[in-house]
């Protein structure tokens, strides 16, 4: 949303130049993630989230975040997995329901738990655009992202957008 020469900047587009909307979710309970299958997180607690600049619900599409202003956003999330030895963990961020690249790589090379990241930059509408935290484990089972039931807790599983700016 660029200022262009001759427009004129009111109060409500100001605010909205000078914006800086953040949202922050988390894990409260554990989420059963299958094997060798690229699951979306279900985020089912709002830590902090600017309304006006963001839709989600814990209720109805936990899994997305959509971005209600156009423009580009850092994405971050960190995914925490139960202790297994097998396998590898990998967290890719979703943007319409599709993984992009790249994705980061984690190999558990013991049997204690792991915790994958991913960041990066989006650009969104402010309609349609949904974004999502995904994640992938190969460990031959089922396995756990680790819910924290406290803010204070040292482990969380936690996916949190920031706008950036307007898109050129």
């Amino acid at each position: 949303m660029p200022i262009f020469a001759g427009e004129i900047l009111t109060a409500n587009k100001l605010e909205l130049y000078l914006a800086k909307p953040v949202i922050q979710l988390r894990r409260r309970t554990n989420q059963s993630i299958p094997n060798n299958t690229i699951t979306a997180i279900q985020w089912n607690e709002q830590v902090l989230i600017d309304t006006m600049f963001y839709s989600h619900s814990t209720g109805t599409n936990p899994d997305r975040i959509v971005p209600l202003l156009p423009g580009r956003y850092w994405v971050e999330f960190t995914v925490h997995y139960a202790a297994n030895a097998t396998g590898d963990r990998r967290a890719y961020v979703g943007v319409n329901g599709s993984a992009l690249a790249p994705v980061h790589r984690s190999i558990n090379l013991s049997n204690a738990a792991s915790t994958t990241r991913m960041g990066r930059i989006v650009e969104c509408d402010g309609s349609s655009t949904t974004i999502t935290a995904l994640t992938l484990q190969s460990s031959g089972s089922s396995l756990d992202v680790v819910g924290a039931s406290g803010i204070a807790d040292t482990f969380q599983s936690f996916f949190s957008m920031h706008y950036i700016g307007p898109s050129f």
